[in-house]
């Protein structure tokens, strides 16, 4: 939960702005735009300033305001225990400023056989009721440093896949280029790009909904704080249209 002063508004939404959208032309600009999408059209002009609507960064944002006593209060729109994160869906390209996320497909399937780690293990769903849902992506590092990625079962953050009847399924493997030894993942230099992807098990008649992806690095791992999950989350809509 995030409380915001009243007199402090205008400030952080030009810092949301400033941090998760990018506006071309700021001066005369009419539109808001918010990961590819219009997310506001009520555009103020005030001593050079450009200014948006408090409410209509909140939606950008997948976020909810409410009024207190002296304060407004910002929290994410499924509530304050939902694993909220940069939303997007299939096809997308989600940016954090650190890394550049494109989730490529996801897919149902009886069996899979690993197509990056390089030998070709082969999972199949935990019981005969079950079946097997595969995420692919292609993440890129758009730090300036090189980062070694931690993609592992044994420290997969909040990674996990939910269905429409709020059921979650933890990941039963990753499949991604190794160079990192325990901890599954590539080492990626500036800059660099790289494929993957998380298996899970479900049972058969699951309806899909949405993956929630945490992207961890080592020093992500080795920094965090005793019971906070590493990394960044990524919210990513798999629901049929």
């Amino acid at each position: 939960m995030v409380t915001i002063p009243r007199m402090r508004i205008a400030v952080i939404a030009a810092a949301l702005i400033l941090a998760g959208c990018v506006c071309y032309g700021l001066q005369a600009a009419t539109r808001l735009i918010v990961n590819g999408q219009v997310a506001s059209t009520d555009l103020r002009s005030i001593n050079g300033r450009t200014y948006v609507p408090l409410a209509d960064v909140a939606k950008a944002l997948n976020m909810t305001l409410v009024n207190q006593a002296g304060a407004i209060v910002m929290t994410p729109a499924g509530g304050a225990n939902q694993v909220s994160g940069l939303r997007g869906k299939i096809g997308d390209t989600l940016f954090t400023g650190k890394w550049k996320l494109m989730p490529l497909s996801f897919e149902q399937m009886d069996s899979y056989t690993t197509k990056y780690e390089g030998d070709q293990e082969k999972y199949a769903p935990r019981t005969d009721g079950e079946t097997l849902f595969v995420l692919t992506c292609r993440l890129k590092n758009a730090q300036t440093t090189p980062v070694e990625m931690v993609m592992t079962t044994h420290s997969s953050g909040n990674t996990a896949f939910a269905d429409q009847q709020e059921h979650s399924f933890a990941p039963i493997g990753f499949d991604a280029h190794n160079e990192t030894g325990p901890y599954g993942g590539p080492k990626m230099l500036p800059g660099s790009a790289s494929e993957f992807a998380v298996i899970f098990s479900a049972p058969k008649n699951t309806a899909a909904k949405d993956v929630i992806l945490s992207i961890i690095s080592g020093k992500d791992l080795s920094d965090a704080k005793q019971g906070v999950s590493p990394g960044i989350d990524f919210r990513i809509s798999v629901q049929k249209q």
